[in-house]
């Protein structure tokens, strides 16, 4: 048989303990209800404000799972450490709590309960990505970044740097989740479990719908962020698919540069691109070919320095003019692809690797 994960932080009071339990399977109850409410929205067209998304059943249950992350870090996990923050097991769990990544979710979330609010005026949802279903309408609420909090909600102190760095911008679905995690970790007894299997109870998550890549449905599953990096180092790792890349155009981005152009793929035609420039002299120094159409008629292999610097030839390709193209896509287009590749590891990927 397997054995019960060790306890970080155990809750040994039974009273507290059976507290820990009921509380811990709100949480999970609310998690699965957030997620269901997400996935089956009351959205409508407005002509004259655009996407309108009925939020509140979603705000709904968020607080009451705000309410449980509160109970359980403060007066269930932390009181069962010591009385107050002169017993050395509670200072223990606060120094775990604030370094661990799961666990400043934790704290980050308690700025919000502290507040006293129920989600209203905290949690946005994008209207670039509601998805159509038949029952309802699926959307992906993030919490709004600390700054665009109402100011009730800022006076509450004690947690900013926390929210920050673990909470705001983020998938509402996703903190919730790291909260459950990290306080799963601190004692396994308090989450409930099918008694044949050993799995949490209302996890993982049902599939819905949705972008395609990967979405976390279960608190032991790795972040959505985890896996974007992980999406994007391989996919960068590896050169380009296709006999060659052409670049037709680029802008600035920051302190770099962004070429954008297309992907000869043979008799498969041809794939728009979007490349950092430092990726671009990596896939160079690898040996994948890259050309430059410059605006004189001429193509250029490209190279690249012991710097990164690319060249065309004698000439830096960043002092190079490149033709505009009344069939080529406008520099908002481009610039609108890069975002996507740029925030989108799996779309990244499927550029580069012709997915």
């Amino acid at each position: 048989m397997s054995s019960e994960p060790t306890a970080m932080f155990p809750v040994t009071d039974p009273g507290r303990h059976a507290k820990g339990r009921l509380k811990m399977r709100t949480l999970a109850l609310d998690i699965s209800r957030i997620w269901e409410a997400s996935a089956t929205t009351s959205t409508t067209l407005c002509r004259d404000h655009g996407m309108e998304v009925d939020t509140e059943p979603i705000e709904m249950e968020i607080g009451s799972a705000l309410a449980a992350i509160r109970t359980l870090d403060l007066e269930v996990i932390q009181r069962s450490q010591g009385h107050d923050n002169r017993a050395e097991g509670w200072r223990r769990y606060e120094a775990t709590r604030n370094a661990d990544v799961q666990g400043r979710a934790v704290r980050g979330l308690t700025l919000l309960r502290n507040a006293d609010t129920h989600a209203a005026g905290v949690v946005e949802v994008s209207p670039e990505e509601v998805f159509g279903g038949t029952a309802g309408y699926r959307v992906f609420p993030f919490w709004k970044l600390y700054d665009e909090l109402p100011e009730a909600v800022r006076a509450s102190s004690g947690n900013e740097e926390a929210y920050r760095e673990a909470v705001g911008g983020r998938l509402v679905i996703e903190t919730l989740l790291d909260a459950f995690a990290f306080l799963n970790r601190c004692d396994p007894t308090l989450a409930s479990r099918d008694p044949k299997t050993g799995e949490l109870e209302f996890f993982p998550l049902k599939p819905y719908p949705g972008p395609v890549g990967y979405e976390r449905r279960h608190p032991d599953q790795p972040g959505r962020a985890e896996i974007h990096l992980e999406v994007r180092r391989r996919a960068e790792a590896k050169s380009p698919a296709g006999i060659r890349r052409t670049i037709q155009y680029s802008f600035p981005s920051g302190d770099s540069t962004v070429y954008c152009g297309y992907t000869d793929n043979g008799s498969r035609g041809q794939w728009a691109f979007t490349e950092s420039a430092v990726q671009v002299a990596r896939d160079v120094r690898n040996g994948f070919p890259y050309i430059v159409a410059t605006a004189d008629g001429a193509h250029r292999r490209v190279s690249a320095g012991p710097d990164g610097r690319l060249f065309a030839g004698s000439t830096g390709l960043d002092a190079l003019a490149f033709p505009a193209s009344s069939v080529d896509p406008a520099p908002e287009v481009w610039e609108g692809w890069w975002k996507w590749a740029s925030e989108d590891a799996f779309h990244y990927r499927d550029q580069r690797h012709l997915g």
